[in-house]
């Protein structure tokens, strides 16, 4: 394949595969859905505070993607020099990467979870929530670790093929965290118990 059509082939394969994953891990219709009209249930100055509450939010979601984005160019134009620890490196930078897109969109974040308050979506305390931004942030970065490390060494290891094995892996630990993300990474965040038995269960 020609060198220039790499990266385009690689990109075309991770979208194939993803949309792949999407289809064959959506969950199966098991119960009729039934279509209603919201103005049966809500009042016209209701819908209107939904509508400004969900345009408010995604332009918030969309400035904190512009913020992610400014983070990475400036992360690519500063990023380190492989040197002789190339796989330490690839984790470092990745965790650094994490941290700095965390902290650079928190702000945003926030403002969008008081908007969730202040509509009733929202209960828990703010003290709460700082707790989980630090657990999510520790998990996250140990993900980074493990994909910048492995980034770095399939690059050596295989050199200008390293997209193919990398994307595989990709996938992989796509579906295995689908799969075990409500059984391992859930319970971090949020305490379940079961319903007792009775008509509500």
């Amino acid at each position: 394949m020609p060198h220039s059509l790499r990266l385009p082939a690689a990109i075309a394969g991770a979208l194939v595969a993803a949309q792949a994953a999407v289809a064959l891990l959506r969950p199966r219709q098991r119960y009729r859905v039934e279509q209603a009209d919201p103005r049966a249930y809500f009042s016209a100055a209701d819908l209107e505070k939904a509508k400004r509450f969900r345009s408010g939010q995604m332009r918030l979601l969309a400035a904190r993607a512009a913020v992610d984005l400014a983070v990475l160019a400036a992360a690519t134009r500063r990023a380190p020099r492989e040197g002789r620890r190339p796989v330490a490196t690839g984790a470092a930078a990745a965790v650094g990467l994490t941290v700095a897109s965390t902290v650079a969109t928190l702000p945003l974040r926030a403002v969008s979870r008081q908007r969730a308050k202040e509509v009733g979506l929202i209960t828990q305390s703010w003290g709460g929530w700082a707790v989980d931004v630090l657990k999510g942030t520790a998990i996250a970065s140990a993900f980074a670790a493990a994909g910048g490390a492995g980034l770095a060494y399939g690059q050596r290891r295989f050199g200008r093929a390293w997209w193919a094995p990398g994307a595989a892996v990709t996938t992989a630990v796509g579906v295995l965290v689908t799969y075990l993300g409500p059984v391992l990474l859930d319970p971090v965040f949020n305490r379940f118990t079961p319903l007792p038995d009775g008509e509500t269960r």
